[in-house]
Parts: C-alpha cells; structure tokens; sequence
C-alpha cells in the first residue's frame, strides 16, 4: 500500500496529501487512508456542489457550458454498454438473479423518457429537503436528466441487484413519488425483520409480525425510556445490526443516531437485545459450520469467501451473514419479478429495490383488472414467503 501511495501522492502533490494509518490485529482496527485537501481543491468542490444544488445541467468541465446533445447521447450509449455488461457478468459469476437481470436491462429506453416531464416538480420537492439529503438528489437528477432509465448491476459478494452509478435506488422516497405519480409503490413489510426472525429462529418477533405490530412492540419498548428517538433513526441502526456491523461500530451509530449510549438503547428494549444475541449465535453458526446454505440451497464457504475477499474470518462471517439474510429477499422477491416480466400487456416494472418495486398499470388494464393483478402480485410474493416461513407480505405505500 505505501508504494501505491507514493504513486499518488506524487500525482496528486500538492493539492491533495494522503496519509496511512496503519491497522492494529489485537484492536481489530483496519488499515485506513485519510486525505487533507489543499485550498484549491475546496474551493472547486465547493463550486461543484454549488452547481449541484443549482440544479443545472451537467456541465463539460473543459469548456465549462452545458454537454452538448452529442455528448449527452454519447453518455447515454456509454451507460447502456455498461448494463449490456453487467447482465455478461452476471452470468459469468452465476449470480441468483442473472435472469431477471436481463429483463430489467433490456426495458425499452423511450419508455423511461417520460419521467422527464416531472424533473421541474422534482426539482421544487427536493429544494425543501435538508441540505445533505438536497445535494445528494441533485446529484441523482443530473444523471437522469442523461439517462432517466435504472440499469442494474449484480455484485460478486451480495444476492442483490445494484443500480448502475449513483441512481434511482438512492434518491429519497418523497422525491421518488414525485418522479413517477403514475406508479404504485410496493414493498415487502418489515422484511428484515421477517428474514432473519425465521432463519435465526425468533419466536418473539415472528409472534408479532403475525399481528403486524413488531414495529409497535419495538418502539414501545424504546419510547417508554427515551420517547424522543424515532422510528426512523431505529431503522438505521436496525439494518447495520441484522449485516453483521461490529459492536463497537454499532455502538457509534447509536450514539450518533440516536444520542443515547448502546447500553441505555439495548436496556430500554428487550427485542432488540434478542435480536442482537441471535445474531451473535448466528455468526458462531457460521464459523462452527464453515459457512452458510442460502435460501435456494446453494452452499457458500467461509474459507473460500475469505481467500476471494483477501479479508479476516470475522469479516468474512459477516459478509456471510448479509448475504444470507439478503438470500431469502430475493427469494421474496423473484416471484414478483417473473409474474411482471410474464403481464407486460398490463405492468411496466419502472424501479427494483431490494424489497421493493415501482410498477405502472398500461392503459389496457381497467380499474378491476388492476385490483385483479395487485391481489395476484400480493399472492406471489405470499405464496413464496409460506415456502420460507418467513411473515411478511407485500403492501402498497
């Protein structure tokens, strides 16, 4: 890594100055670069985010005036020959939604273009965002302004499909529905929570997802300590928790999220306590076994997970652990994936997230033929989540 470094620094010098902090094995602390950047370099990303927040269009940096159309054609060609590949790869690593990756790249562009008539209410909805949140959904809408179609891509590591760049997975949900009105929004309830209560055996928290109140129970539990800490801040330690985030990391983002120590906050609800020791039993599961079975029944090493990552066993374990858990997701998922792909006479499939998707009803589908093909959709995924064991279902935001 130093001789990387010095290859850098001497093409970088002197705007930019890196610096290694070398890792430590007994306190599990990775190695890690830092950069101080020089007065130039802040003020011409300062300028950049000014641009960004503008919300003008993207710019060429030599001449400084808008792409031209040709450039932006150019950009869009770019982007496509980059999804053409990602359904190559994909095929190549024998990733689990190879298939359906091929479907969702290979979606008419023109049918995307129409996204394009909303950017100027996109536009207002994201200037009342805070200021962080603004910037990144100016960022998002400068590529669609390029290419409004998501194109995905798999990794070699996770069962899931990424979009291409900085897209529309990303963006905030508030400015997503203003993006696309004509959508109907569906989503998986409580998914993780669902997941890994079945595949780390959780009878509790299965117990109230069959009411539907796992939610309530958990925020009970916290508010009747600390009523000021929200949902949404729950959420954010939540996924890290159930993907294996070390403790000590864990206990920051608490702080962070939540300002409460990681003592107060697993003190004040016992289902996340549960939660946090079932995943400590898990991940012993892993390194006793050896690895995992994910949920199509396809065998992952430790060993081999960890040559191919060059990581220690621990991390390894974790990314093992994610990756089962996000296993019986796209299990959840795929049924929905294939029953859209096999009614595209009456459902165009315009976002894929994770647990999630942003389908259109066409023309040809009338009002009881759309609650028909909502219901069959719930049924899908239902069906699917009976196979598994796992309680969830498919809800329209």
């Amino acid at each position: 890594m130093g001789a990387r470094l010095e290859h850098f620094q001497a093409v970088l010098a002197p705007d930019v100055l890196l610096k290694i902090h070398p890792g430590h094995s007994v306190q599990r602390r990775a190695t890690t670069v830092t950069a101080e950047f020089g007065a130039n370099v802040l003020r011409i990303r300062e300028l950049h985010q000014e641009h960004i927040r503008s919300g003008q269009p993207t710019v060429d940096v030599l001449t400084g005036r808008a792409i031209t159309q040709r450039q932006r054609q150019a950009l869009r060609n770019e982007y496509r020959e980059l999804g053409a590949q990602a359904v190559a790869e994909a095929r190549e690593i024998r990733h689990p939604l190879a298939d359906e990756l091929d479907y969702l790249n290979s979606q008419p562009p023109n049918y995307f273009s129409r996204l394009e008539t909303n950017f100027p209410e996109v536009e207002r909805r994201i200037r009342q965002l805070p200021p962080k949140s603004m910037e990144t959904n100016f960022r998002i809408l400068q590529r669609l302004r390029i290419h409004p179609q998501p194109l995905y891509k798999a990794a070699l590591g996770s069962p899931r499909l990424y979009t291409i760049g900085f897209g529309l997975q990303n963006m905030s949900k508030s400015v997503r529905a203003v993006l696309m009105p004509d959508c109907v929004s569906l989503d998986l309830e409580a998914a993780q929570f669902a997941v890994v209560a079945a595949v780390w055996g959780i009878p509790s928290i299965q117990e109230a997802l069959q009411t539907g109140s796992a939610w309530e129970v958990i925020m009970g539990e916290i508010h009747s300590h600390f009523p000021h800490i929200k949902k949404s801040q729950v959420k954010s330690v939540l996924y890290p928790l159930i993907f294996g985030m070390p403790k000590h990391s864990l206990a920051q983002r608490i702080q962070h999220e939540t300002r409460i120590t990681a003592e107060e906050f697993f003190n004040a609800s016992v289902t996340m306590q549960t939660l946090l020791s079932a995943r400590e039993t898990r991940m012993d599961l892993i390194r006793k076994n050896g690895g995992i079975v994910d949920a199509t029944g396809r065998t992952h090493s430790l060993q081999e997970r960890q040559e191919r990552e060059d990581t220690r066993q621990d991390r390894a374990i974790r990314s093992l652990l994610a990756y089962e858990a996000q296993s019986y997701e796209v299990e959840l998922m795929r049924p929905l994936l294939n029953f859209i792909r096999e009614n595209a006479r009456y459902l165009k499939l315009n976002l894929f997230i994770h647990d999630g998707v942003y389908v259109q009803f066409t023309a040809e589908a009338d009002e009881q033929r759309r609650e028909r093909l909502l219901v069959s959709m719930q049924n899908a995924v239902q069906s699917a989540a009976q196979k598994l064991g796992v309680v969830t279902r498919l809800t329209q935001e």
